[in-house]
């Protein structure tokens, strides 16, 4: 509805910012299906009524800005720690046709292969940190899972490895031969 209209239709003409919350209004409000409906409203109850309506939608509004932020607050926080492979996944990994457990060795190896890190500077785990979320709390805890590493494909696996350096160790996985850090 533009201004000029509701104006023809009340008799009046209307300040801007008076507009702006009639048209808020007009256009939130389950209550005035028509512009006939909210200019009767206005020639009935004037500003007034509309600005008791308007602080009711802006009110309502508010409160469901605030609900959002809360359930967004208090929603389980995926934290950078733990691994990117979910146990779903890798289940299906683990019992799956042609999937072979990997000894150290070959773990190392198909590291230095995949991603030519120095073998020696490679270290094999056999668990990795799952990120555990408990309904109601902020806060994901982590607990360690036997993980050992596992072969199907070039293109289906899994390994959790650590590169040691002299000034410090980087924490990796390869997921489905995609090399991924780990956050500890």
């Amino acid at each position: 509805m533009m201004k000029h209209e509701f104006d023809t239709m009340v008799g009046l003409t209307t300040a801007p910012e008076c507009y702006e919350r009639i048209e808020y209004v007009y256009m939130n409000s389950d209550q005035f299906p028509t512009k006939a409906d909210i200019a009767d409203f206005y020639k009935k109850y004037d500003m007034h009524g509309i600005e008791r309506i308007y602080r009711e939608l802006k009110k309502d509004e508010r409160i469901r800005d605030l609900e959002a932020k809360l359930a967004e607050a208090t929603k389980p926080r995926k934290s950078p720690t733990g691994t990117q492979m979910l146990e779903p996944q890798y289940a299906a990994l683990l019992v799956g046709s042609g999937s072979t457990m990997l000894n150290d060795a070959e773990a190392v190896l198909l590291i230095n292969k995949e991603f030519g890190f120095e073998a020696s500077k490679i270290e094999i785990l056999q668990e990795a940190e799952l990120d555990i979320a408990e309904p109601g709390s902020r806060y994901v805890k982590t607990k360690q899972v036997p993980r050992p590493p596992m072969y199907a494909a070039t293109d289906w696996n899994y390994v959790r490895f650590n590169i040691h350096c002299r000034a410090a160790t980087w924490y990796y996985e390869m997921i489905n031969a995609q090399l991924y850090e780990v956050c500890i």
